[in-house]
């Protein structure tokens, strides 16, 4: 088929679940795209850069407040779970004016992202850590949330960071499910650059899901 959709693409740095559709699955994705998502990353505290990741360059300095403990990052954390207005990065494919933000920061623009409001259901912090031999003594946290539409990870990040006093920004992500789809059930996209090999073919159509069972989670359309 000629018909091939996603329901919308990964930060650069990113990895995980996308979910593609062909024929008539296509008609499916803003649908399927609209679903809850699950992701695990790790935010470096004490660095904040201009993408809110690691792809970026780094724009700001804090060091993280002496003494700093799990405890006060999950009871940071508490505040962010629940719907909040969140202001998404500037560095994004949000639409102004006919422009991606991320164009427009690009070539040389000051942008002013816009909040809008989000849903977060449940967010983890599992681990503090100091990064090893690291002269300024950034920590890493390690995170997991599950998320509604439209939420930015790279924010939560952004946001958080301040919440303890310093700046941050994200040096791992990964989305481990997009509604009904887990990252367990996913293909490579190693596997599928090979996609004229009859082993990456076979693996392929053995992991289309009929349409019925893509939409069981959507209730009725």
């Amino acid at each position: 088929t000629s018909q091939v959709g996603h329901t919308g693409t990964l930060d650069p740095m990113a990895s995980g679940v996308l979910v593609l559709g062909v024929g008539q699955g296509t008609k499916l994705m803003p649908h399927l795209g609209a679903e809850d998502k699950r992701y695990e990353t790790t935010l470096r505290l004490g660095r904040g850069t201009n993408t809110l990741d690691a792809e970026g360059e780094v724009t700001e300095r804090i060091r993280v407040p002496e003494g700093l403990t799990l405890d006060a990052v999950r009871a940071a954390a508490e505040a962010f779970v629940g719907t909040l207005s969140q202001q998404a990065p500037d560095v994004s494919a949000i639409k102004v004016a006919g422009r991606a933000l991320h164009e427009r920061v690009r070539a040389g623009e000051t942008v002013d992202a816009p909040f809008r409001d989000v849903m977060c259901h449940q967010l983890d912090v599992h681990a503090l850590t100091p990064v090893a031999d690291d002269p300024e003594g950034a920590m890493d946290v390690t995170l997991s949330l599950h998320t509604g539409k439209g939420y930015y990870v790279r924010s939560l990040g952004r946001d958080l960071a301040l919440a303890l006093g310093t700046v941050g920004h994200l040096v791992q992500l990964r989305r481990t499910r997009n509604g009904a789809f887990g990252v367990d059930g996913a293909l490579d996209g190693a596997l599928l650059a090979g996609v004229h090999d009859d082993a990456c073919k076979a693996a392929t159509r053995a992991a289309v899901r009929p349409l019925a069972e893509a939409v069981a989670s959507l209730g009725v359309l």
